[in-house]
């Protein structure tokens, strides 16, 4: 395709106290192989109280196509709050045919641009990615394998054209699919807005789908609170009452079937082990395979107690907490 006939594409990221983590995320934008003439990339700062502000101005004094944006401090009558805010604010800065959505703790593939425009096809309004963790040690590797696991799922899913969620640090939609929902300013407030605008797209009657390609892999760090992040999912999940909630809460509830079988039926958690191990070594083999990527095949073993012990913890903390922390901002936790 020739330079003419290519989207105008933005690249959008915002940033609230993310000094440790941008400087990869930078490297990785300077390599992003798409024509600089139709591509933007928009860095927000959202209100950081680290070196972050700078960081940003830095990186796009070098480059023509990049542009640093303060985002103002919130007025107390405004009903979007957090990344959501940011978001709305970004997006109206930006120019291009297609929204590619990022967070500063994401290293982004080359030919991620590349390859999600390969995949477009008439109608379509949002595509997903694939987000990865690099296995530099175990608990990398636990949540990697889990994570991996769920996008598996999301993919087999979405070839039968099931919706399940987006994925805001590696998620394209198209410009006119945005507007049509109305954007974030329609949508509203959400604590997992990257879920509440892809359905908001689907609602629109466009369509989606995951690309599940080696091209399209970017990388993320683990969360600074592992807890604190799965708060804000598993209170994301229930307040949009997503089917999804159903799979993490069926982790939580084997944890004491898997302490009673090991009293009551040792050979009974033997099979029941045995069809789960079974289960986790063909999505393992299939994302593996499908994505190029090695080294998750020796975690499962330990996979089968990380799951439903993380989550029951997961669970256990969220019911007895009243706040969640998302990046120093400060919101309910409580749903009855």
């Amino acid at each position: 395709m020739n330079l003419q006939n290519l989207p105008t594409v933005s690249i959008i990221i915002p940033s609230r106290n993310e000094e440790n983590n941008l400087p990869f995320c930078l490297k990785s934008l300077e390599k992003i192989d798409y024509p600089k003439e139709k591509l933007e990339i928009i860095l927000g700062n959202d209100n950081s109280e680290d070196a972050t502000p700078q960081l940003l101005q830095a990186f796009a004094n070098q480059y023509s196509h990049v542009r640093y944006i303060n985002i103002p401090k919130a007025e107390k009558n405004e009903t979007l709050k957090a990344k959501t805010r940011a978001l709305n604010f970004l997006i109206k800065e930006s120019t291009g045919d297609f929204l590619f959505f990022s967070d500063a703790d994401i290293e982004l593939p080359a030919g991620g641009i590349n390859a999600m425009l390969k995949n477009l096809e008439p109608n379509m309004g949002v595509m997903v990615g694939v987000t990865a963790f690099r296995n530099t040690d175990f608990l990398n590797a636990m949540q990697g394998t889990e994570w991996l696991m769920v996008l598996t799922m999301m993919k087999f899913f979405s070839d039968y054209k099931i919706p399940t969620t987006g994925m805001g640090n590696n998620m394209m939609v198209t410009r006119k699919a945005y507007e049509s929902a109305g954007g974030y300013e329609k949508i509203g407030f959400s604590i997992v807005e990257d879920y509440a605008l892809y359905q908001a797209i689907i609602a629109q009657r466009f369509d989606f789908k995951h690309v599940f390609e080696p091209d399209i892999v970017a990388y993320t760090r683990p969360p600074a609170n592992f807890l604190e992040q799965r708060k804000r999912w598993i209170k994301g999940a229930l307040e949009s009452k997503s089917w999804l909630i159903v799979l993490g809460l069926s982790q939580a509830f084997y944890l004491p079937v898997f302490i009673l079988l090991a009293i009551y039926s040792p050979i009974s958690l033997g099979i029941t082990n045995g069809i789960l191990l079974l289960f986790y070594l063909f999505i393992v083999l299939f994302f593996e395979k499908k994505l190029a990527l090695k080294g998750y095949m020796r975690w499962l073993p330990l996979f089968l107690i990380y799951m439903p012990l993380t989550w029951f913890v997961q669970y256990f903390v969220f019911l007895f907490s009243k706040k969640i922390d998302w990046k120093g901002q400060i919101f309910e936790s409580k749903i009855f």
